[in-house]
């Protein structure tokens, strides 16, 4: 059963980065909400443990997304450049 941190995580991937209904942006901005620190702190924690860790099997990732990657290491990168943009002032993908 995933923790509760995790299933934040996965809800927040569900809703924001949903390919029929991407918009990293509005999630950025939804993060940055000065009352959702801790919200915040969970996405960017449970973002680099899938990026670092199988926690978040790419399979899992397509179903919550309806997106396809080729191969775990696209997932992989997608996923750093989501976390760039999100938490390092990287380009918006």
């Amino acid at each position: 059963m995933p923790s509760e941190k995790f299933q934040i995580f996965k809800d927040r991937v569900q809703v924001y980065l949903d390919c029929s209904a991407f918009d990293v942006k509005a999630l950025k901005a939804n993060l940055e909400i000065p009352s959702n620190t801790e919200l915040l702190k969970i996405f960017k924690t449970e973002l680099l443990t899938a990026i670092q860790s199988d926690t978040l099997d790419r399979h899992v990732y397509e179903e919550l997304t309806g997106l396809d990657f080729d191969d775990d290491l696209s997932y992989k990168d997608y996923l750093q450049v989501i976390y760039n943009y999100l938490f390092a002032g990287g380009a918006q993908p």
